[in-house]
């Protein structure tokens, strides 16, 4: 459960660093939203988030809402704990076939030096790679 908690609390933070720019490959969009999301932009990253075709404005809303605040309690105290965010390395980026979706493995490195890989699904909406949590 933890690990899950963490795990959408991350992906929270991935949005926000999307909101600061507009990369133009899914790795480097997914590597702007984690280093975003730790350095304590979660708003900014969740608007960056491809919701899904049948997500309401009220729905998005209430999740973006629900998300900063996990982040806040959980995810940035974990954080915090494993002596904040060192680096952000994109692994690998694969990129479908129409080109309108990607999976990003990247890998993450603590200030105290415990590491990390995790997989990240990419939505291209309007030409920005967006974080997708429809699956």
């Amino acid at each position: 459960m933890t690990k899950r908690v963490f795990f959408a609390m991350w992906c929270a933070m991935m949005l926000i660093v999307a909101a600061c720019s507009s990369p133009s490959t899914p790795g480097e969009a997914a590597k702007t939203y984690v280093e975003e999301l730790y350095n304590g932009n979660p708003e900014d990253v969740f608007d960056n988030v491809a919701w899904g075709e049948n997500a309401s404005a009220e729905e998005i809303e209430q999740t973006k809402e629900m998300l900063v605040q996990m982040w806040n309690e959980k995810g940035k105290p974990q954080i915090e704990a494993k002596g904040g965010l060192k680096s952000v390395e994109v692994i690998s980026e694969d990129i479908a076939e129409d080109g309108n979706s990607a999976v990003v493995k990247m890998k993450i490195t603590y200030g105290n030096g415990e590491t990390e890989e995790d997989d990240q699904q990419m939505k291209l909406v309007d030409g920005k790679w967006l974080m997708s949590i429809d699956k």
